[in-house]
């Protein structure tokens, strides 16, 4: 009996379940929608848009990093007296600027617009479909600019033309950013988080800018666009290369995974770090695309590559087959605190001899006050170039790699973490970072010299990003901690 009544309530019973189950879905989703960010790209006309953002207030006040004016003001007031504002953003268009507000309260936003005019003064109105949805205001006397409002969104800027164009866009009269395939491309390669977004459509926004960059300037057209996504403590990127001006040839491609190899003998007390491969063949391939699309260009790159070797190793010296050939496998270069640098690239069977050639050109080039001493440390062959007694620079040659520092404690430090005499470093914590990333660069902003800007934005933040080279873009992620 217990059976039959068990085998009868058994369909009602998964009836029961997969409605409550639909109901807390349905319920989830519409939370999730509730907090998702709005989609700007909907309500921003194509033609006209050069760039916008959104960010998350909430998310912005986790960061320990110093926010530009921009996202700490709206209306020349400071968010903090402004409870009504979620979310602050902003767009460039080709005729002016906008500013963006979304509202947790339309009432109280109102009442702030109010009190921005005169008892007396009465609000300019132009509705596009004679409705209040579509209306656009702007102040008769006291303030330069007007607003309109789509939903919860709060649209400012001083020509009432670029607020009617929104109106027309929210309309569907114009067609919307969204539809734009550059656009599309890069939205589609990020994650759909809460806490921010970002795009700039870099050919258009190069024009504001092309007189600076001079014979630089075409090398903006390869890059149609960018974009991030921010939800703290994680950011992501992704900068998109037009191969129609390559030849629908790759950007760049690594030939070989990199493999992080000298990561674990550093310290993360440096400043500033980068690790990566095959240096050579992204200067080598930059100068390629720099010729093919502003010969100029190509000719400066060259030329400043060439002067920097060039002063320390003579006229005589040819980059390319006496320096080019330690640059084609894995590098990493770093700052610390105090300014001393330290740089390991990795040697193959046989590079040493040619490393000991260039040694010997270095030295014919060194003036007379200059000495360069063989020093053992820790069974591995060391030199030291001192000028006037003092020590400039120390370089160890190891079996597979060659460690270059103007600090000798620096130097020392590395190598004994080569040889396994200290702890490498641990990287557990940014391991699903590192997986699969062609480059990284960690910046300790705290550590930085004071007046560094990116100290001063940084505050106390560490930033870790990793980079990953695809044929038609570069895509990055970031990390972000304080302790």
């Amino acid at each position: 009996m217990s059976t039959q009544l068990s085998t009868e309530k058994l369909p009602k019973g998964l009836f029961l379940a997969s409605f409550i189950l639909l109901a807390w879905l349905a319920v989830f989703a519409v939370v999730v929608r509730w907090n998702a960010l709005p989609n700007l790209a909907e309500l921003l006309p194509k033609e006209e848009t050069e760039a916008f953002w959104m960010l998350e207030l909430d998310d912005l006040k986790k960061s320990q990093m110093t926010s530009p004016a921009a996202f700490n003001t709206f209306l020349n007031t400071p968010l903090e007296n402004l409870p009504w504002v979620s979310r602050v953003g902003g767009a460039w268009m080709k005729s002016g600027d906008l500013s963006i507000a979304e509202v947790n309260s339309k009432a109280e936003a109102q009442d702030f617009l109010e009190s921005l005019k005169t008892p007396e003064e009465e609000f300019l109105k132009e509705s596009l479909d004679g409705s209040l949805w579509s209306t656009v205001y702007c102040y008769s006397e006291t303030q330069p600019y007007c607003f309109t409002w789509v939903g919860d969104l709060l649209f400012v800027a001083d020509q009432k033309e670029l607020l009617i164009s929104v109106q027309k866009t929210a309309l569907g009269e114009l067609e919307n950013l969204e539809s734009d395939g550059k656009y599309q491309n890069v939205r589609g390669r990020l994650a759909h988080w809460n806490g921010g977004f970002y795009y700039l459509d870099l050919q258009k926004v190069s024009r504001r800018f092309m007189d600076d960059f001079g014979a630089a300037a075409s090398l903006l057209q390869l890059f149609p666009s960018m974009g991030g996504a921010l939800e703290y403590p994680n950011a992501e990127s992704f900068l998109a290369v037009d191969k129609t001006l390559l030849g629908d040839q790759v950007f760049y491609r690594p030939e070989e995974s990199y493999q992080k190899k000298f990561l674990p003998w550093t310290s993360k007390e440096l400043a500033w770090e980068w690790g990566g491969q095959n240096l050579y063949a992204q200067w080598k391939r930059m100068e390629e695309i720099l010729s093919e699309n502003s010969p100029s260009a190509g000719i400066v790159w060259r030329a400043e590559t060439m002067a920097l070797f060039t002063r320390w190793f003579g006229a005589d010296f040819n980059f390319e087959t006496q320096f080019a050939p330690f640059l084609d496998k894995e590098q990493y270069f770093a700052f610390t605190p105090n300014g001393h640098f330290l740089f390991i690239t990795e040697l193959e069977a046989g590079e040493a001899k040619q490393l000991d050639e260039l040694k010997n050109q270095l030295i014919s080039k060194l003036p007379e006050q200059a000495i360069l001493e063989q020093v053992k440390k820790n069974d591995s062959l060391s030199y030291e170039l001192k000028v006037d007694g003092q020590v400039q620079f120390t370089f160890m040659v190891l079996n597979n790699a060659f460690i270059l520092s103007d600090s000798p404690q620096l130097a020392l430090s590395t190598l004994d973490r080569a040889l396994g005499q200290e702890e490498p470093r641990n990287l557990q914590e940014f391991s699903d970072l590192l997986s699969g990333a062609d480059e990284v660069v960690i910046l300790h902003c705290p550590l930085l010299p004071d007046g560094n800007i990116l100290k001063t934005l940084g505050g106390k933040e560490s930033i870790l990003s990793t980079r990953k080279l695809f044929d038609d873009g570069v895509f990055t992620r970031t990390h972000f901690s304080h302790d």
